[in-house]
């Protein structure tokens, strides 16, 4: 094992404490080890890993920890991979109509110029934000909206890619791991065979709700959260309607107010029974519930809700129902093995004809040279419904997400600035001089022209 810290080797690694952790998707990778030295490294210096010709890992010093044994120093030093640059930035976007590609690559060229993207995702989104995020949180935004995996080699790339398409090495078949450390599991943990699913809300049929005036009741509460303001009659004469908090009174009848469903009146309609009608498209929530009996009859009723607001439409939610039944129904495959040869987190293992998908994988030195894989993993039918929703994804290749606003910022940035002045003043026959404190008067009476006082002064141009 090779250990660079800024471009210098490190000697006196101890190899029994190296370890490295790989995890799936937007975790960060860690690799820790000890070294005796005088000196700790400095947080944050650059530190690349290499077995043999091949780099296996590439970050920063995060923390370091020393302590005493005999007459040297045992440095305990801790990184993290480049995936916590990614990180440490704020930012504030609003793109509209961009590619996955498109939308990576522009937040990289405008914050991490030394990041390059290997995209490889073509669905457009609609519109994308980003509102006080970090650029890790904005592609784990994306690869949540398009069910995509992606990770930061060790060379700075962002790989963006579909589930399945990063393939192992080897299998398990091979021979490749070390022998009787093979271990699997069925997990049912997981199991939901009764899908409920809460989208956002949808246009409904258009319908009128009727209120009773009473000469002096002005507001009125509405069974209906309509889409856009209603249409609003008072004994059968239309009336005019504007927008609650945002439209003035004195320029309507009524004020409409979409979020507390209310009509407030200017003033109060005559009395009468149901002789105000309030007509509009409400907005409906979209539930759609699906079940698998075969399932049910074999381990039991499993519930499972998940409420979306971003889903916005009878047809979406009960895709998404099915794909969780799909992807859930049955017992799903959890295992672990050793091996000797690399792989990486995000790839994708057979054993047997079942494939499974790298959660995590962990090294460590059994010999000074000679590193070993620790790899847990899990069967595609634990995130089975991530294909499934690539599939319907791949129909029209957009996403349209829920937009967050964008909130005004007002900025404080401390500047360092200097300047130098110097005046002079000529003598004139209109100023008189007196004593302390030595204020300068206008004789002429006009002070408003020439307001000058010693030590404050203001000036302006005609």
């Amino acid at each position: 094992m090779i250990v660079y810290i800024n471009d210098i080797l490190v000697e006196n690694i101890n190899w029994n404490s190296f370890s490295i952790e790989d995890n799936i998707d937007n975790s960060i990778n860690t690799c820790s080890f000890s070294i005796t030295n005088d000196v700790a490294p400095t947080i944050m210096s650059e530190i690349e890993v290499y077995h043999e010709e091949e780099k296996i890992f590439g970050g920063s010093i995060l923390r370091t920890e020393t302590r005493r044994s005999g007459l040297v120093n045992i440095i305990s030093v801790e990184c993290v991979d480049y995936t916590y640059e990614l990180g440490k930035d704020i930012i504030v976007e609003r793109l509209v109509d961009k590619t996955v590609n498109e939308i990576i690559e522009y937040l990289l060229n405008k914050y991490h110029i030394d990041f390059t993207s290997l995209s490889d995702c073509d669905i457009t989104i609609d519109t994308f934000t980003c509102n006080n995020i970090s650029t890790l949180d904005a592609i784990e935004k994306l690869a949540e909206a398009t069910n995509y995996r992606w990770y930061v080699d060790y060379d700075k790339n962002i790989k963006f890619f579909a589930q399945g398409t990063e393939v192992a090495d080897f299998n398990i078949e091979d021979g490749e791991y070390v022998y009787n450390s093979l271990v699997l599991k069925n997990d049912g943990s997981q199991l939901r065979n009764s899908v409920k699913i809460r989208g956002g809300n949808t246009v409904g049929i258009e319908r009128t709700e009727t209120k009773d005036g009473d000469g002096t009741k002005k507001i009125f509460s509405l069974s209906n959260k309509f889409s856009e303001a209603p249409t609003v009659s008072v004994a059968s004469t239309p009336v005019t309607v504007g927008v609650d908090y945002i439209d003035s009174e004195d320029d309507f009848t009524c004020l409409w107010n979409y979020n507390e469903k209310y009509l407030k009146f200017k003033v109060a309609p005559v009395a009468g029974t149901n002789n105000i009608e309030i007509t509009g498209t409400p907005l409906v929530p979209i539930i759609i519930q699906r079940e698998d009996s075969d399932s049910i009859v074999e381990y039991g009723l499993n519930r499972f809700y998940k409420r979306d607001n971003t889903i916005s439409s009878q047809d979406e939610a009960l895709q998404y129902a099915v794909a969780q039944l799909e992807a859930y129904k049955n017992t799903i495959s959890e295992g672990s093995f050793r091996c000797f040869q690399r792989v990486n987190s995000g790839e994708t293992i057979n054993i047997g004809v079942d494939e499974y998908i790298i959660q995590s994988v962990g090294l460590i030195m059994t010999t000074p040279i000679d590193p070993e894989y620790k790899v847990s993993m899990a069967s595609t039918k634990t995130t089975g419904i991530i294909e499934f929703l690539q599939g319907l994804l791949k129909i029209d290749r957009k996403i349209i997400m829920q937009e967050q606003e964008l909130e005004a910022l007002l900025t404080l940035v401390n500047i360092d600035d200097t300047f130098d002045m110097e005046d002079a003043l000529e003598a004139s026959t209109t100023w008189d001089i007196t004593s302390p404190p030595y204020t300068f008067e206008d004789t002429t009476g006009e002070v408003e022209v020439n307001p000058i006082h010693y030590n404050f002064f203001t000036w302006y141009e005609e």
